[in-house]
């Protein structure tokens, strides 16, 4: 398993075991795309790439597309062929202790995806 699927199936465990909400799955696709654009700002702003590329495209039309694009990815992915049944059902046949122990790394990635760079770009800005 990817990367990319480790850390949404986290986030789904999450919003799934939390909330108990109808649509975890799509909380997580919806979310997962949130942190991973906040994330790439800190990037693209470490490394101070902010004016060459809002001097060849808006940043705004660029972060909604990219959005737009991490929602389609996961719907594809995980939505459509009902892959996040799959981790629902993994979760469920885990010893209560793993479960526990994936529960906690869903929140800490939560936490440390949404935390971390906004933290980072307030320090930035006021840095900068």
């Amino acid at each position: 398993m990817n990367f990319y699927s480790r850390v949404y199936r986290s986030i789904f465990i999450t919003f799934n075991k939390s909330w108990r909400s109808d649509s975890p799955h799509w909380n997580a696709a919806i979310l997962y795309p949130i942190m991973t654009v906040l994330n790439l700002i800190v990037i693209v702003s470490l490394f101070r790439l902010t004016k060459y590329i809002t001097s060849l495209v808006d940043l705004r039309i660029l972060i909604l597309i990219l959005y737009g694009s991490l929602i389609i990815l996961n719907y594809l992915l995980f939505i459509r062929n009902k892959r996040y049944k799959e981790f629902e059902e993994e979760f469920n046949q885990l010893i209560k202790t793993e479960q526990r122990k994936r529960y906690i790394t869903g929140i800490a990635v939560s936490i440390l995806g949404y935390v971390v760079p906004i933290v980072l770009i307030i320090l930035m800005i006021k840095f900068y």
